[in-house]
């Protein structure tokens, strides 16, 4: 059975290129631009794996990985970022400490790197 996978993130290039890398894997893919709609999702179907933005307008990553942990708690939530800053690492642990996992993926993001994190979390989490 194909794994399910959500991607969020404000960037839609970001979600696009990210949906394409999956779909051509054979994982199923859905996208979600804000944390509201991600939670919607997320309430009306399982996802195996979460790949969730750092920063975002409406819902940041670490408060939508708290309120997946509380919704789904069998879902993998992965951070990715484009900031990189001496606070990150902060964030980082903030982000774990809420119940997800980093695998170091900062944008730009390629296509080994994402799928070898999804492939990781799979094989971690006997998903």
């Amino acid at each position: 059975m194909a794994k399910k996978i959500l991607i969020v993130d404000d960037d839609t290039s970001i979600l696009e290129g990210l949906k394409e890398v999956f779909l051509d894997e054979g994982y199923h893919v859905k996208t979600a631009a804000k944390g509201v709609d991600a939670v919607a999702l997320i309430k009306s179907e399982h996802f195996h794996l979460i790949f969730i933005d750092l920063i975002m307008p409406d819902m940041d990553g670490i408060e939508l990985c708290k309120t997946i942990k509380e919704i789904s708690p069998e879902s993998v939530s992965i951070l990715f970022t484009g900031n990189l800053d001496a606070e990150l690492i902060y964030k980082e642990v903030e982000f774990m400490d809420a119940g997800g996992k980093v695998y170091y993926l900062y944008k730009p993001l390629f296509k080994d790197e994402i799928l070898n994190a999804a492939k990781k979390a799979i094989e971690e989490n006997n998903l």
